[in-house]
């Protein structure tokens, strides 16, 4: 999910960016690929330099400058800033255009292309998503294809790894031989849509996380009730949210039937009349459901499962469509519990408006809590303000640590920077300090009550994206654009190299 509402009122849609930049990033699991070759003849041995890229029928500059070694159907790619990535690949010299298929180390799927020689160049054309293979060397606007060009050189590189960064004075009171009980990640929302920002996105959050938090809300009603295949475009986003996943990293998956009512997917088709002005309640938006988490779980193997987001919320909607929920969240609990008993299942709340409204809200989602494997959590402290930042974590503790459960931070970020709403005359008092503030509370806590994982939403602020987006928006969605571990430049704030701290500790897997 993206954004949310202020004064208790929490109802966000998924930007359409998420689209665009999911197909976009795929871009480097591509370039870094590689399948070892079922051929003698290796015409593409030696060292190569990429001269030029280019993704969905627009340049990609990004790479630019890459080398790649191949040998012997193995393939060594180092990116401009120095990254090693290893791979294999298998050539079909009988084709014509003759074709290569690769995969990349800790990344499924093969990507299969074609290519040719002229000379000293070499030009390769690949389907990113491996359904198809290009038959031209070309890339249209919105296809999946990617096209490169390189040079062979003279000289094979050295491919040695680049010296570690000198170690730099701590900002936290961590011991370098601790080692950390929690996961941190982030989700794949990028800072803006060009194809820079979303490769740079994908990049941080693989390189700074080893969980991966994956928000849907809304359902595709009409294909879960029927058990129809979903429509296609839904699932290319899917697909391209499950090759976003770190090599080995953890998978968070969100979902939610909606705020109140039936949300519809984006690209998910209209609600059948069958379950038009029906509550949660109902046996058919029951079945719907059942059926749509089911196939969530076959399709990205989570390792958390989110079946409500934010669904405290719901119950400002009125008492009515609360019980309806709670009604579903039990139903659809149990049943997946008896298929999948040892997947953690749960629902999260939002901590800043539950903090606010201490009585029923609680009272209402503590009732939910034996269905319930993980507190889960999400908390912007922004909406909160003064020395309640602080206090609200604990409260939380103090409310739930009677049901002995492990707490999760599902979403979280706090402002770094000074807001202010045009319109409404709202202002957030962020500063770096204020934001160093509460990721040191927030991470020393989880180290100490042995969270299952932390989530940041946001990693870079998001001030390109909004100018474009801020004409057909509402104003509420500037709330988060200065939450970001780095400006909107890139450099990194005071709160990023405490991330570091934590993240570098050696992992103890939570238990």
């Amino acid at each position: 999910m993206f954004l949310k509402r202020l004064n208790g009122k929490c109802q966000i849609d998924k930007s359409p960016l998420f689209s665009i930049s999911v197909r976009s990033i795929i871009l480097l699991s591509i370039v870094v690929c590689g399948a070892r070759t079922s051929h003698a003849e290796d015409e593409l041995e030696g060292w190569w330099k990429l001269l030029a890229a280019e993704f969905a029928g627009k340049p990609f500059d990004a790479l630019k400058g890459s080398t790649m070694v191949l040998s012997k159907g193995r393939k060594t790619f180092t990116l401009p800033g120095g990254k090693i990535e290893t791979g294999e690949y298998s050539l079909d010299l009988r084709q014509k255009p003759k074709q290569i298929n690769s995969t990349t180390k800790g990344r499924p799927g093969t990507a299969k292309g074609i290519y040719k020689i002229d000379g000293t160049t070499l030009v390769m054309c690949l389907s990113q998503s491996g359904t198809s293979r290009p038959s031209k060397f070309a890339t249209t606007e919105g296809s999946d294809l990617v096209l490169l060009k390189l040079k062979r050189q003279q000289d094979r590189p050295r491919t040695t790894r680049p010296k570690p960064t000198p170690s730099r004075p701590t900002t936290s009171s961590v011991s370098p031989k601790t080692t950390r009980s929690f996961y941190m990640g982030f989700t794949g929302f990028v800072y803006d849509t060009t194809l820079l920002a979303v490769a740079s996105s994908r990049k941080f959050c693989r390189e700074n996380g080893d969980v991966l938090a994956h928000h849907i809300e809304g359902v595709p009603w009409t294909a879960a009730l029927r058990d129809e295949p979903f429509p296609k475009e839904l699932m290319r986003e899917w697909q391209d949210k499950k090759l976003a996943t770190p090599p080995g990293g953890k998978v968070y998956l969100a979902i939610s039937p909606g705020r109140g009512q039936l949300k519809l997917a984006d690209k998910g088709g209209p609600l059948p009349k069958e379950l038009k002005g029906k509550s949660y309640r109902d046996p058919l938006v029951k079945k719907a459901y059942l059926n749509y988490c089911r196939r969530g779980i076959k399709f990205f193997g989570p390792d958390y499962l989110g079946i409500g987001i934010e669904v405290n919320e719901i119950f400002s909607s009125g008492r009515d469509k609360w019980a309806a929920y709670v009604d579903l969240h039990k139903f659809v609990y149990h049943e997946l519990k008896k298929e999948h008993p040892s997947l953690p299942i749960f629902a999260s709340f939002t901590l800043h408006n539950m903090y606010k409204k201490r009585a029923d809200m609680l009272k209402e989602f503590q009732m939910l809590m034996p269905y319930n494997d993980l507190v889960a959590v999400s908390y912007y402290p922004f909406f909160v303000g003064g020395e309640g930042r602080f206090a609200a974590l604990d409260w939380m503790m103090e409310n739930f640590d009677e049901f002995r459960k492990h707490y999760a931070m599902v979403e979280t970020n706090d402002a770094a920077e000074r807001l202010k709403f045009p319109k409404a005359g709202y202002v957030i008092e962020g500063t770096p300090q204020k934001q160093l503030d509460y990721y040191s509370k927030l991470l020393s806590l989880a180290q100490r009550r042995d969270f299952e994982f932390v989530v940041s939403f946001v990693h870079q602020d998001y001030d390109a994206l909004w100018e474009k987006i801020k004409a057909n928006s509402p104003e509420l969605f500037i709330a988060w654009r200065d939450c970001g571990l780095l400006d909107q430049d890139g450099k990194q704030r005071p709160a990023y190299r405490l991330w570091r701290d934590y993240f570098e500790l050696p992992l103890r897997q939570p238990q």
